[in-house]
């Protein structure tokens, strides 16, 4: 109709499931829907409603009330008609396998097909004595396996007590007769013992369900689904010939193959590809206290493998209902078998009312595409679950892959530990190059942080920067809030995992209470040294540049500044606060730091010493407001290969990207006027969202834009390249 649905009207107080759709042709299809008195009934009645393009309701025919039925899905049969399937209800044995023949024209029964257009089948013979109406069965798929014959599979009980329930395969022609050709009988019921068997996992006593059927000439292959007390928890497939039996040979020792998964695996289809054989359903996971289900494919191939051509490693996952997408850091792959990834880190808000933010590492490939050789499809989502327990929501600190391509990923967040005990912690997470989590790192893959272990009163901490010192041993900068403070803390953390020695960056006594009072926003390994810059405000008075220098236990290197410590004058005025953006490492072993505050932007020189560079700019400084004419803030910096400082910036009103570089030999602090006539260039004006920061690519020319959309919050990139003319 107008506005593109329609509701059936299939009678009112009523709970209406609606379970096959059949396309009859561009303009006309039919519904199969179930009938229900309450919403907890497993049977009713059956209507089909025939329906044009227009919402038109030209045909309706519901199926007999009694006995009560329950539809599973419907099939199109070769001569056009219809074949309806499910379950009905019978007196002395249960539920039985449904098959209703419906002509097409009418969607009436075909009363040529076997009892008026009805074909009823108990599966389990039931034994003398025993009460027949627990030998329930069921049918969940129909295959049309060639003009004459149809394949029937489903769940058959094989005990009184329901105890034991497992898959069932029938052959039969098209005009509903058990086809003898296949098992003798045309039935094949399949014990339990009979399924594939895992040492590691023993699932032997679940039930199993036949669930879909990949079907050649004389080779079946039977897809189950096995499950525990209603608890989806495997699917396997089994290989079968015209005898029925079990191809022990397809995987010797097994009789089959299986997927599984810890937190449920459920399927709704199995189809034959040109790749094997394909599966699709849901897979469960656990987010910390929440749970959740995923679009889940999987394929594996007839030799008994998974199909490493398809999604990752052979399976694939879709996450859909995910609300904000946040960037919080990101790089560019070393990992030789990955080189020139990108890599994004940063937390997604899930679906609920009260939205839970959970950590992901996204993986890109070279063009941008999500590799198939990382987690799934590229993408890991975690909420760590610590010594404690897991968080209840997690953002994101810093990301970090090693030579190896595993990945670090740091996390920050709360864990309940009873009613009224919230405690802070963060967490180090370590992946293999795979995407799982390293099981021999810490507990699990995670190493556990709480907060007030590092600092009294602490309400947060967060880790956020990670670096791979040259000992293998991981440095974390953390950032502990108490009270109005931010104190920060060099950990050095064993490559095991195991607890980390540390040492903190104190906060001189009389200092004024402010977040940035004394804090070290980033690290740097110079030869067995950590050097740390940030900011420093004591008071009431303009903010200094800051830079400590000290090896890895935290003892001050006194050849440093003033005992370690270097507090350096910027030019700042008093109420500017500074935001850091980033530092580097120049060819002299001195730094170069760049951010801004407020609309100054501010790029600073030092030697190694910890003193101002004076031969750079104007002493050492070199502040700006506008580019082109237009007010930027600076956000991101490198030494590209010729020896220049590669600035990017973005503007505040109109969002457009600058391009920029500075001379650091001849003329150090100048605008390079060969890379354009004021040294800098706008890069792209066609922008929204707000620059997260650019990511330098394995050359010093080539980067790429993170750009953080707002509303709704996403994630884009921009990829760029400077030329040298």
């Amino acid at each position: 109709n107008d506005n593109g649905y329609m509701i059936l009207p299939l009678g009112s107080n009523v709970f209406v499931t609606p379970v096959a759709i059949a396309l009859e042709d561009n303009e006309t299809l039919t519904v199969v829907s179930n009938i229900r008195a309450t919403s907890t009934a497993t049977t009713g009645t059956v209507t089909l409603s025939r329906i044009t393009a227009q919402g038109e309701v030209t045909t309706t025919q519901s199926l007999a009330e009694t006995p009560t039925k329950n539809a599973r899905g419907m099939v199109t049969l070769p001569s056009g008609d219809y074949l309806l399937y499910g379950e009905i209800t019978s007196t002395e044995t249960g539920e039985d396998v449904m098959l209703m023949r419906l002509t097409q024209s009418t969607l009436a029964p075909d009363s040529s097909f076997q009892n008026n257009g009805l074909l009823q089948i108990n599966i389990t013979t039931v034994p003398e004595g025993a009460d027949g109406t627990e030998f329930n069965d069921t049918a969940r798929h129909v295959q049309i396996k060639d003009s004459n014959t149809l394949l029937v599979t489903g769940l058959t009980t094989l005990d009184e007590f329901g105890e034991e329930r497992s898959a069932y395969l029938l052959q039969l022609s098209m005009d509903g007769v058990l086809d003898t050709a296949f098992a003798g009988t045309g039935k094949r019921v399949y014990q339990l013992s009979e399924l594939p068997t895992d040492a590691d996992n023993d699932i032997s006593g679940y039930d199993a369900t036949g669930i879909g059927i990949a079907a050649d000439s004389d080779t079946y292959y039977l897809a189950i689904q096995r499950s525990f007390f209603s608890n989806d928890q495997a699917v396997q497939v089994i290989k079968v010939g015209l005898n029925g039996d079990v191809d022990t040979n397809w995987l010797p020792g097994s009789n089959g193959y299986s997927l599984y998964h810890g937190a449920g695996l459920k399927i709704f289809d199995f189809l034959e590809t040109q790749g094997g054989l394909l599966f699709s359903g849901q897979k469960f996971n656990n987010l910390g206290n929440n749970s959740l289900s995923e679009l889940w494919l999987g394929e594996i191939t007839t030799a008994a493998e998974l199909n490493p051509n398809f999604g990752s490693f052979g399976q694939r996952t879709v996450s859909v209902g995910r609300r904000d997408e946040t960037f919080v850091a990101g790089q560019v792959s070393t990992f030789s078998a990955s080189l020139g990834h990108l890599l994004l880190g940063g937390q997604a808000a899930t679906w609920q009312t009260t939205p839970q933010t959970v950590p992901y590492v996204l993986k890109l490939d070279s063009v941008g595409q999500r590799t198939n050789t990382f987690a799934n499809l590229g993408l890991v989502s975690t909420v760590p679950d610590t010594t404690l327990g897991p968080m209840s929501s997690a953002t994101v600190g810093a990301i970090k892959e090693n030579s190896a391509g595993e990945v670090l990923l740091s996390a920050s967040g709360n864990v309940s530990v009873s009613a009224g005990d919230e405690q802070a912690m963060a967490t180090l997470n370590k992946f293999s190059n795979l995407g799982a989590l390293d099981s021999g790192f810490a507990n699990n893959g995670v190493l556990s942080l709480l907060a007030s272990e590092y600092q009294a009163e602490s309400t947060a901490l967060e880790l956020t920067q990670l670096t791979t010192l040259p000992s293998g041993n991981i440095l974390a900068l953390g950032q502990a809030t108490a009270s109005c403070y931010v104190h920060s803390i060099a950990f050095v953390i064993p490559s095991s995992g195991s607890l980390p020695a540390h040492f903190d960056y104190p906060i001189p006594s009389g200092y004024s209470c402010s977040p940035n009072a004394h804090k070290v926003s980033m690290i740097h390994t110079v030869g067995s040294s950590l050097v740390g810059v940030g900011q420093s405000q004591p008071g009431p008075t303009a903010p200094q540049l800051l830079l400590a220098k000290a090896n890895e236990a935290g003892v001050p290197d006194t050849s440093f500044g003033t005992d370690g410590l270097a507090l350096l004058d910027i030019g700042l005025s008093v109420g500017d606060d500074i935001t850091m953006k980033g530092s580097v490492v120049d060819a002299s072993q001195g730094f170069i730091v760049f951010g801004h505050a407020g609309t100054k932007n501010f790029i600073v020189r030092v030697t190694s010493a910890g003193a101002l560079d004076t031969s750079f700019a104007d002493g050492g400084v070199l502040m700006f407001e506008q580019i082109s004419g237009e007010a930027v803030l600076i956000n991101q910096a490198w030494i590209e290969s010729n020896g220049k400082l590669l600035l990017f910036a973005q503007a505040s009103s109109s969002k457009s990207l600058y391009v920029g570089q500075l001379l650091l030999s001849e003329s150090p602090g100048s605008w390079d006027t060969s890379f354009d006539e004021d040294g800098t260039q706008l890069f792209s004006s066609a922008i929204s969202g707000e620059l997260k920061t650019v990511i330098q690519h394995n050359s010093s020319t080539e980067f790429t834009f993170v750009l953080q959309q707002s509303s709704p919050a996403r994630v884009s990139l921009q990829a760029g390249q400077v030329v040298q003319q």
